[in-house]
């Protein structure tokens, strides 16, 4: 009995699973899908041409980890209805993601020679370790896209959340951690149209269709009359 209560308040930190699934299957199909393999290429003439490399944005496409793991712990610890559609919004997205990948094989070639700028920061040395740690392939739809999309939603739909600054500012982070994507050459525009159509499909599924039994108690609690704000 005592297993069973413990389940009936902490069972749907096993949400949380998804995470550790999706990162093992990511990195096999990074071995699969290679810089050298045969694979359809993610361009948009003209527009992807436009848009300048500016390393600056780095710093919010780096922080997109601290945007996604930041609202997810809240989540965990103060609503657990809202982690449970939160992960379960990732773990349905990106996990689907793998098979899109594996099924159609996509890449950019919109990569800069870092080396030929002729410029040196703290953003031209994050760019040279995100472009050694992650292939230019399996990049459509874009996941930094999708994974934020997912923070919105789960932000926008919390009822701890009162705030509606916070709301807005969290959604606005959001937004330029898109935008980074291709300003860093990370992702072609097209990665970032087809993120949006990709991620209401789940959204719908999670957040329209899917019908949760609210058993599960919160980690943490609120003391009577005390929001997040």
């Amino acid at each position: 009995m005592k297993l069973r209560k413990l389940f009936d308040r902490y069972g749907y930190f096993l949400y949380t699973l998804f995470v550790p699934v999706y990162l093992i299957l990511f990195f096999v199909t990074e071995g699969i899908v290679t810089a050298d393999s045969s694979y359809l290429v993610s361009y948009l003439p003209v527009i992807d041409d436009a848009i300048p490399f500016c390393e600056w944005f780095a710093v919010p496409y780096v922080s997109w980890y601290l945007y996604m793991f930041g609202i997810g712990v809240f989540l965990l610890c103060r609503e657990p209805d809202g982690a449970r559609r939160y992960l379960l919004n990732i773990g349905l997205s990106f996990n689907f993601f793998i098979v899109v990948s594996l099924l159609v094989p996509n890449g950019q070639d919109l990569r800069v020679d870092l080396s030929a700028l002729g410029r040196d920061n703290f953003c031209i040395d994050i760019m040279r370790w995100i472009y050694s740690a992650d292939t230019n392939t399996n990049v459509c739809p874009s996941i930094h896209a999708v994974g934020t999309m997912c923070v919105m939603a789960a932000t926008l739909h919390s009822k701890e959340i009162k705030s509606k600054a916070f709301k807005v500012l969290y959604s606005l982070w959001g937004v330029f951690i898109i935008i980074a994507t291709v300003f860093l050459k990370q992702h072609s525009v097209i990665d970032v149209f087809v993120a949006v159509p990709y991620f209401f499909i789940f959204y719908f599924i999670v957040y329209r269709l899917i019908k949760f039994k609210k058993h599960y108690e919160p980690v943490l609690k609120c003391s009577k009359g005390r929001d997040f704000s």
